[in-house]
């Protein structure tokens, strides 16, 4: 195994578990991603499946309300390290708010507040990655475990 080629992968985040295919849902939408595979070739498959899945827009304006909200109500590290602001309630007024109205901006304020408490954890807090068996699940069945 190129444990170099591995390394570069995985500092690019393009999945952690190059090393075996990814073994869920039909065959047909089975991601391609394999060790053995060009780097090049990786990524552009990861740049696919990015282009379907993510959305720049919400990151976009996730990062202009970073902005605004650093003149606004000051550096968020003096507002959440400290826990002068609770990150995780004020995320969840801002999914209470989304119930309500359905206006999608809640959700870009809540993912921001979500990010502030992953970038500044309150003592204890960490991370750590895990596998299907310690994952809360999903609410709804995916279509890739309709088959299962």
């Amino acid at each position: 195994m190129d444990y170099k080629y591995l390394a570069k992968l995985m500092r690019e985040n393009i999945l952690e578990e190059l090393v075996k295919p990814l073994d869920v849902g039909p065959s047909h939408i089975k991601p391609m991603l394999y060790c053995n595979s060009s780097y090049e070739e990786d990524k552009r498959k990861m740049n696919d499946i990015l282009k379907q899945e993510y959305s720049e827009l919400f990151d976009k304006e996730r990062k202009a309300r970073v902005e605004v909200s650093y003149y606004k109500y000051g550096p968020a590290r003096l507002n959440f390290a400290s826990g002068r602001v609770d990150a995780i309630k004020t995320a969840e007024l801002c999914l209470e708010a989304f119930k309500k109205d359905k206006n999608t901006e809640h959700l870009v304020d809540a993912a921001n507040y979500l990010m502030f408490r992953f970038k500044y954890p309150m003592p204890g807090e960490h991370f750590k990655p895990t596998d299907s068996n310690s994952s809360v699940g999903t609410v709804g069945i995916p279509i890739n475990m309709e088959k299962e």
